[in-house]
């Protein structure tokens, strides 16, 4: 049996500090460790929730002693037999990747580096092959205290809170154009919102009581966008920028993967454009491209004002 490669995020001191099987039996396919969660899967993927050493679980009792890598929740992603035809453009085309792990790895890094916020990641193990490693791993660390957006919605739905997540997603949409990822899909289940980030921000007011002078920071004590985050990267490529009509279908992805009892409302929708699309359409432009994506909800929010 080969050695296989694992690559560790500089805050994770070793493999073991995780409390994870050996990467070669993790890829052998060895059961999840104690306390673990398996969770929904697809065609040769496997993923599961795992705690970190020294992680106190719903029974009261500690995961052992913490062993460096911080406490909390991991979640685990392993590829057993991925599709050939992903793996293939997974291994030729931006970033060149090894295995399927290694992608969603260059990926995260890619869209982190642009200031777009996804799930830490903390290990990646590939078989060591040649060309391709069909068999490969992906640890990353749980988002804790994030929720999912329909979910963020659910909880905080008022108008203002609406108003504020249409920007925010907007700012986010303009960083993942501008760090060049093209994702293959993005749901609004693979984005999360900090729990905390229905008001203002926590760390925007403390940054003011220590400031005399509050009319220098008026914009960082008003500016209270929830924080978001994509909480898993499912494939995808790095290449040049989004043009404005892809721009305009990946705001539009997102706004159809909405439950109906969620469904953006128009001004929502502007507002999400104008961060996503800055500055290649003008506002006229803007709202032609919102009446024709979502043409039906506009007209239904119209009839109901």
């Amino acid at each position: 049996m080969t050695t296989p490669r694992v690559r560790l995020a500089p805050g994770v001191p070793d493999w073991n500090s995780l409390g994870l099987p050996e990467p070669a039996e993790m890829l052998a396919g060895a059961e999840w460790p104690r306390g673990s969660e398996a969770l929904e899967g697809a065609d040769g993927v496997e993923r599961a929730r795992t705690p970190l050493p020294g992680t106190v679980h719903a029974d009261g009792r500690r995961n052992g002693k913490p062993a460096g890598a911080g406490t909390g929740w991991l979640r685990v992603t392993r590829w057993t037999r991925p599709a050939l035809g992903e793996l293939l453009r997974a291994r030729f085309t931006s970033p060149a990747s090894v295995s399927m792990a290694e992608r969603a790895w260059n990926l995260a890094c890619a869209l982190r580096s642009a200031g777009v916020s996804t799930a830490e990641p903390l290990a990646v193990v590939s078989d060591d092959r040649a060309v391709a490693a069909r068999r490969s791993i992906l640890v990353t660390r749980e988002l804790e205290k994030w929720l999912p957006l329909p979910a963020w919605l659910e909880r905080f739905d008022a108008p203002r809170d609406r108003r504020l997540l249409s920007r925010a997603l907007g700012s986010l949409l303009g960083r993942l154009v501008a760090s060049g990822v093209r994702p293959n899909a993005l749901r609004f289940d693979d984005l999360s919102a900090h729990e905390k980030s229905g008001g203002r921000s926590d760390c925007a007011i403390e940054r003011i009581r220590d400031l005399q002078d509050r009319a220098a920071v008026r914009g960082l004590e008003l500016s209270a966008l929830p924080e978001l985050a994509i909480g898993e990267v499912r494939g995808g490529r790095i290449g040049p920028a989004l043009d404005a009509q892809e721009r305009l279908e990946l705001v539009r992805e997102l706004g159809h993967s909405l439950p109906a009892k969620l469904a953006p409302r128009a001004t929502e929708v502007l507002r999400c454009l104008r961060g996503a699309l800055g500055s290649s359409m003008d506002r006229a432009a803007r709202h032609r491209a919102a009446r024709e994506l979502f043409a039906t909800e506009l007209v239904e929010l119209r009839r109901d004002a």
